[in-house]
């Protein structure tokens, strides 16, 4: 699993958060990677005061010469924490596609985001070094 930075607070504050980040990671059977993953696992962490997300949690992202419909994501709440999670299945192909913009804006429910360049680097390193070649397979 890799945990990435905060998204810009500029955003955040325009979708009325107090912060957002994101992990993204999958499972593997025993103690050594095989083969590169199929899908992996995408969860969004929204730190807000009031369930911003509840209504609408579909994921579609902007490219350069598509727009990737990721859908809807599994959402879950947690008002006394503060936290809502939006979890979602990406396919390998689709986050290819994602991490080899150069800016790669998104829209969360109805909401718009950017990932930095932090963010950027976090989806190409692990599709770098899960990828079959450096699996030994």
């Amino acid at each position: 699993m890799a945990v990435s930075d905060n998204f810009v607070n500029s955003e955040a504050s325009r979708a009325g958060l107090q912060a957002m980040n994101f992990a993204i990671g999958f499972y593997y059977p025993g103690e050594e990677l095989k083969s590169a993953p199929e899908t992996l696992l995408l969860t969004f962490w929204v730190l807000t005061r009031k369930p911003r997300f509840a209504a609408g949690h579909d994921m579609t992202v902007a490219l350069a010469d598509e727009m990737l419909v990721i859908g809807s994501g599994r959402y879950v709440s947690k008002p006394r924490d503060e936290i809502e999670y939006l979890n979602f299945e990406v396919s390998r192909e689709n986050l290819m596609k994602i991490a080899s913009q150069t800016e790669t804006r998104f829209k969360l429910g109805d909401q718009d985001f950017t990932f930095t360049r932090s963010q950027m680097k976090l989806l190409a390193d692990l599709l770098t070094i899960t990828a079959a070649e450096s699996t030994g397979n």
